[in-house]
């Protein structure tokens, strides 16, 4: 129906594929010994940054309470994701 409102099941599906899968994928190349893997931790990071930084950009549009206290924590989660893989190629010892 055209009334406008999301299901929730939507939210859930949306979230888990816009969010968890992106940060889950990050987490676990952040592990990776290789340099190769190192890369690849930091590109899904910068994706993921870049991904919040224009979802974030939404929230001029159309200002959402709920949105407004949500997005700049999963913002800071994707910088520090980013900081850390930037981290680990410029000192592959240290991991």
């Amino acid at each position: 129906d055209a009334t406008g409102q999301v299901p929730t099941a939507m939210y859930a599906f949306a979230g888990s594929i816009m969010f968890l899968l992106p940060v889950a994928g990050a987490l676990l190349a952040s592990y990776a010994k290789a340099r190769a893997g190192r890369i690849l931790h930091l590109v899904l990071a910068a994706l993921l940054t870049l991904a919040n930084i224009f979802h974030l950009g939404d929230l001029f549009k159309e200002f959402n309470w709920g949105q407004c206290m949500v997005l700049p924590l999963i913002l800071l989660l994707s910088v520090l994701l980013l900081w850390e893989a930037v981290q680990s190629l410029k000192h592959p010892a240290s991991n």
